[in-house]
């Protein structure tokens, strides 16, 4: 229990006995607790960074992606509109006049 004690010019002072909050022995543990939190902090912070990056470059793939099916559509496209070759063969099987047998005489030609 605090004690009271009287000044004779200053009012009653109360004297207890107050802990230090920190003890020369406990400042290796502060500091120890202190870098663990700032570590646990940089990671979520850093985890996020690349978290988000990951998804921009998944996202720019993606775009890259159909660039390329829409150029390869295209391609396709156009060869359909235009299926006689500079041989003169017809590739396209619904075009009446498709011939099998010079597709593949012409195949043969390519392999050798």
């Amino acid at each position: 229990m605090p004690t009271v004690s009287h000044d004779r010019n200053s009012l009653p002072v109360r004297s207890a006995t107050i802990l230090a909050p920190f003890s020369p022995t406990d400042a290796p543990s502060v500091a120890r607790y202190s870098a663990l939190v700032g570590g646990i902090l940089y990671g979520i912070s850093h985890r996020r960074t690349l978290m988000a990056e990951e998804h921009k470059h998944k996202a720019e793939r993606a775009v890259h992606q159909r660039e390329e099916l829409i150029q390869q559509a295209r391609k396709m496209w156009k060869e359909k509109q235009n299926p006689i070759k500079s041989s003169g063969i017809i590739t396209n099987p619904e075009d009446p006049n498709f011939d099998l047998e010079k597709l593949i005489a012409k195949w043969e030609a390519e392999s050798k």
